[in-house]
């Protein structure tokens, strides 16, 4: 995948269900806010 974070293009190869909040502190190196908990992920998930 690639996509543009402040300004700057950035790749990263990434399974198609793992969500962007993942992918920026886990495969771009990218940490910062967080929407929320990783721990949450499946009641959000859950609730859609």
């Amino acid at each position: 995948m690639s996509t543009t974070v402040n300004g700057q293009v950035h790749q990263a190869y990434a399974e198609p269900d793992m969500p962007l909040l993942w992918v920026l502190p886990d495969l771009l190196h990218m940490t910062g806010t967080k929407l929320w908990d990783r721990s949450m992920w499946c009641l959000h998930s859950s609730s859609r």
